[in-house]
């Protein structure tokens, strides 16, 4: 019996082999030779229910030539380039200047001798008045695993605010650079995500708690004294994206989702959930806004979607965000956003003055 089904399998074996070979010689048919897989994600321009009139400005993060600093004409509804990334380099967030001259960007820059640079970062400005211009880096770090992130002019352009980790130990600030003298201010540690108010009187940010990674939304002055407390930690599950309304009255943030909500409550008290790692914030989220002088509060959004950023328009009109699906897009005062551009590979944008 053994015998006879070695040999079965034998046989089994070899006519798999002769399918194999078979199948690597056979001509493909026409239907075949016309199908083939593209896993690169496209942006489709969806119709433009806001009547936008500012254009927008976004990384796509694709392979090379693809992946470039782009703008969107929702009049024309056409996207150029601005800047192609090139091999090696990446942008992780860009800012742009009030005068819509010059584009900050947290950028690390191709690796040279084939050394790799993606542990390390900084900020670069890249002038859109110059034809094939080049980040030019303005503050950074050779030290490894020190990164630079979410640079934030001030409306003035005379300040830049932006957040330096350092992952080694753990420890996160946020600092401000003065772009007429050059002076590098520590604004406020273990802080994250600085916004300046439109005026640029203010800030708003997220103090981390540095055991648990808790995040509270914190309001002060410009140079990050008068602390107050806008939104404490537990209150929600977790916060993200806090960004100043168009008048600088109001905050927006996003509330992500508890992954523990939808779990049953057998497996929450034996503690056989999935654990979500918090800095990666890929959960769903919706949009909340609350003054600053009357802390109240209110759910703006019912999408659930997972965002990346937000930022009101120039004129004040529309908000907009990132999204794992495109840049959505509402006027000021809806609660529904649309989506504008549908792409995965859209992680961050701005509005072009």
């Amino acid at each position: 019996m053994k015998k006879f089904l070695n040999l079965a399998g034998s046989l089994m074996f070899l006519g798999l082999m002769g399918m194999m070979i078979l199948g690597c010689n056979a001509q493909p048919t026409e239907t075949e030779a016309e199908t083939h897989f593209d896993f690169e994600p496209k942006i489709e321009v969806v119709d433009n229910p806001q009547n936008l009139n500012e254009n927008l400005v976004f990384v796509e993060q694709r392979s090379q030539p693809n992946y470039r600093i782009a703008q969107f004409d929702p009049e024309s509804q056409k996207i150029s380039t601005l800047f192609e990334i090139p091999k090696g380099g990446w942008v992780y967030q860009l800012d742009v200047s009030a005068d819509g001259t010059q584009v900050a960007l947290a950028y690390s820059a191709p690796p040279e001798n084939d050394q790799s640079l993606l542990d390390r970062s900084g900020i670069y400005l890249l002038d859109l008045a110059q034809v094939d211009a080049q980040p030019q880096l303005l503050v950074g770090s050779q030290q490894v695993d020190v990164y630079y992130a979410y640079p934030t002019w001030t409306s003035d352009g005379k300040f830049l605010y932006y957040e330096v980790s350092n992952t080694t130990d753990s420890k996160y600030f946020i600092e401000r650079y003065n772009t007429e003298t050059g002076e590098v201010l520590r604004i406020v540690d273990n802080a994250i995500l600085p916004q300046p108010s439109p005026d640029g009187n203010s800030l708003t940010y997220f103090q981390i708690q540095p055991e648990s990674e808790m995040r509270s939304l914190m309001l002060s002055d410009a140079d990050g004294n008068n602390v107050q407390e806008i939104i404490p930690g537990y209150a929600y599950y977790d916060l993200d994206c806090p960004v100043f309304s168009a008048d600088g009255q109001s905050i927006y943030f996003t509330v992500l989702e508890d992954p523990l909500a939808s779990i049953h409550w057998i497996d929450q008290l034996f503690g056989t959930h999935v654990a979500y790692a918090h800095a990666k914030h890929n959960l769903p989220a919706d949009w909340w806004q609350t003054s600053i002088t009357d802390i109240r509060p209110k759910k703006i959004t019912e999408q659930s979607i997972i965002t990346h950023c937000g930022q009101f328009s120039n004129e004040g009109e529309h908000f907009g965000f990132a999204s794992n699906e495109g840049i959505y897009v509402m006027s000021s005062g809806e609660n529904e956003a649309h989506l504008i551009l549908k792409s995965r590979a859209i992680p961050v944008f701005d509005w072009m003055p």
